[in-house]
């Protein structure tokens, strides 16, 4: 409840300014049409208070472990996968040398998928990286996959937005999805 703009309008002011700092929403208003605004616009979690400090936390250290600099200076190299360049150190994905705008949570999906090119990475495996491994939520117990494929579709639009013809992440009916790109190589 900020006073005179609410925290999902702020956002994207934010990120127009150049603070891409990871954004966690704790709300008391978790309707799922706030949710998916809040990550349309950039958001790396949307927490409902009510489901407790225990859940909170695990979601903060996560955001904290993913916003974390490279530890050696291999990692820290940037990686180039065709037009898509990765820097580690910054978290950010560069298309054709313009910043995609990914939050953590979208770069470490999109590195997950380049650094295993061709392959195709588990819906499992994407939602553990943004979560952690066991995590559920959703409805039933396949309800990860909905989660994952809306953080697809999101990266997805923020590739086309640069580029209407970006088609680099494939998805294997059933199992998960891939970047089709052929090379990648460390700076």
């Amino acid at each position: 409840m900020i006073p005179n703009i609410s925290g999902i309008d702020l956002l994207p002011e934010l990120r127009q300014r150049g603070v891409n700092l990871p954004v966690v929403f704790l709300t008391s208003h978790p309707q799922p049409a706030n949710e998916k605004l809040a990550f349309e616009r950039g958001a790396l979690d949307f927490i409902d208070k009510t489901r407790g400090v225990e859940i909170l936390a695990r979601r903060l250290r996560l955001v904290a472990k993913s916003g974390k600099p490279a530890a050696n200076s291999e990692a820290a190299a940037p990686i180039v996968c065709c037009e898509l360049v990765l820097s580690p150190t910054t978290y950010r994905a560069c298309w054709k040398e313009r910043d995609v705008g990914l939050t953590v949570g979208e770069y470490d999906i999109v590195h997950l998928l380049v650094s295993n090119v061709g392959c195709c990475q588990a819906y499992r495996a994407i939602y553990d990286l943004q979560y952690y491994e066991g995590f559920v939520a959703g409805q039933g117990a396949q309800g990860y996959r909905t989660n994952v494929r809306s953080s697809i579709n999101r990266i997805r639009k923020k590739f086309c937005k640069l580029d209407p013809t970006f088609a680099e992440i494939q998805n294997s009916t059933a199992h998960g999805y891939r970047w089709r790109g052929l090379t990648v190589t460390a700076e």
